[in-house]
């Protein structure tokens, strides 16, 4: 009788384990991205961490990161939560070093949700449940190149 308990909760670890992560309904969408970055004329600074800048490319622009341990992350500037909305930008928060999501008119800042992310793109403050979207980097000397 101990076989079939042990046998019964082994296929329920199993059955729990396999369980599918929930789907975004709402995903950012999916656009081509293969940019070239002269950092040495775009951004000098980007050896320092916490330092970034916007660029174009992707649906919305891209942010480049310098995170703290080390990372160069590329980001796409919509947000995950109601990517399709016209206020779903990203823009770094300068005093929390963390992205928010809204856009600027006359250098007022309006949100468009309360969602925070930290630099490598993981959810801090809801409504958003998922992460932002990253691209693909490699960097050699002073070009980075950021692509899907």
């Amino acid at each position: 009788m101990s076989k079939q308990i042990v046998l019964l909760l082994l296929f329920f670890a199993v059955v729990l384990a396999c369980r599918e992560r929930p789907i975004n309904p709402d995903p950012i969408p999916q656009v081509p991205v293969n940019v070239t970055i002269n950092l040495a004329l775009k951004a000098p600074f980007l050896d320092i961490p916490g330092s970034f800048f916007y660029n174009q490319g992707g649906s919305r622009g891209l942010v480049i990161v310098h995170d703290f341990d080390g990372s160069i992350r590329a980001f796409e500037r919509t947000c995950s939560f109601q990517p399709t909305q016209s206020c779903s930008q990203l823009h770094i928060d300068t005093p929390t070093l963390q992205f928010k999501c809204g856009t600027f008119s006359s250098d007022t800042f309006f949100t468009c949700c309360e969602s925070r992310f930290d630099l490598s793109g993981f959810v801090v403050k809801p409504p958003a449940q998922f992460p932002l979207l990253q691209y693909r980097t490699s960097r050699n000397g002073n070009i980075l190149n950021v692509f899907n």
